[in-house]
């Protein structure tokens, strides 16, 4: 089934919300709007690689956290894996290594987005082997981080996207993403490492800021403003990681790219280029 699940991802990627759009203020050409919509269609793979991960390890957590965790093993964290093209249905893969650095699966948890959340945690008596896909991403994650990270803080949430490069070549999309707390949701500090899906080889690294920058989160609404301003430094375009951060944030974004001088609009995983200002309760935040 996992086997499967990564050559349909592969071979199409996951579907993303159909955007329709408006002539852009400004002028973007074919080319860029379908340069925008590649963005947009990530983003929000990012974003519900996040959420599987996230509710997955919640369940977890609410059946008892680490109990049954393997002895003289340490956890490896997890490796989440789509089933469908609709990006409703998640398998994570809780992993942990032994004194040999042997990786091995100790708990399984499904999730099912839809109207109701629903997730089924498995703890395994015995534990499992990885699949082909989960060990791909897994070392995929290892030659990734082999190139050192610049993150805010100490805690770094790791995600991976299957998707395909321009020349239809497979790659994963590994995310090193600064955990949010309790001062707000982390707009900096993120990082990508692309991965040849075939050899395995980091190919491209980018950095999405240059500073660490926290958004209030969205419970703060009525004592914050309702859309934030973000100057960008590192691309000429918002970046999938904006999409990631409005549809974490559930806020409009927008982002000035200093590189052009575009005022973009990023909300709810939608890109749009404006000519107007930002609303006037928007807070404009340094550049990253």
């Amino acid at each position: 089934m996992r086997t499967l699940a990564l050559a349909l991802i592969f071979a199409g990627g996951l579907a993303a919300p159909c955007v329709v759009r408006g002539a852009p203020a400004g002028g973007v050409s074919s080319m860029d709007a379908a340069a925008l919509s590649k963005i947009e269609a990530l983003g929000h793979q990012l974003w519900l690689v996040d959420q599987a991960a996230w509710r997955a390890t919640d369940a977890l957590q609410q059946q008892g956290g680490l109990a049954g965790f393997p002895e003289d093993a340490r956890p490896r964290g997890w490796v989440t894996t789509p089933l469908d093209l609709g990006g409703l249905h998640w398998s994570v893969a809780f992993v942990a290594a032994d004194k040999d650095e042997a990786t091995m699966v100790w708990a399984d948890v499904d999730v099912r987005f839809g109207e109701t959340l629903e997730t089924d945690v498995r703890r395994l008596e015995i534990p499992r082997e990885l699949s082909s896909v989960e060990q791909a991403q897994l070392k995929a994650i290892d030659v990734a981080h082999g190139g050192g990270l610049r993150t805010c803080g100490d805690k770094v949430n790791t995600a991976v996207v299957l998707a395909r490069d321009e020349s239809d070549r497979p790659q994963f999309k590994v995310y090193f993403l600064s955990a949010s707390d309790d001062e707000g949701i982390a707009a900096g500090g993120h990082t990508r490492v692309s991965v040849d899906g075939e050899t395995l080889e980091a190919i491209e690294r980018f950095e999405q800021t240059r500073s660490c920058l926290k958004i209030p989160h969205p419970s703060d609404r009525k004592r914050e403003p309702t859309a934030l301003t973000l100057s960008h430094l590192t691309s000429p375009e918002p970046t999938e990681i904006h999409v990631f951060l409005s549809k974490t944030f559930q806020r409009p974004i927008y982002v000035l790219t200093v590189e052009n001088r575009r005022l973009w609009e990023v909300d709810d995983g939608r890109i749009r280029l404006v000519e107007d200002e930002p609303p006037a309760d928007a807070t404009e935040q340094p550049e990253q």
